[in-house]
């Protein structure tokens, strides 16, 4: 991914949705007294690659580019 992004913290901000989607799937599975199973591993890949895509991944950008870390260029044509 550092390859596509030209960049090494770009997919940090990307992949920081693998260990999130995992906390929240550890504590839904321990609030509702399940056990993992394979349909929730599924579940988890689902969680990953939609909510957190749409919510987490901007915020990360926005936050890195607040520290300079990231260029992120508004209004493109």
């Amino acid at each position: 991914m550092s390859f596509q992004f030209r960049s090494y913290i770009e997919p940090a901000a990307v992949m920081v949705t693998i260990p999130l989607a995992m906390i929240g799937i550890v504590w839904g599975h321990v609030l509702m007294g399940i056990e993992v199973s394979m349909p929730s591993i599924m579940g988890a890949a689902s969680l990953a690659s939609t909510v957190l895509v749409l919510l987490v991944v901007p915020a990360i950008f926005c936050v890195f580019n607040d520290f300079g870390w990231v260029s992120v260029e508004k209004g493109q044509d």
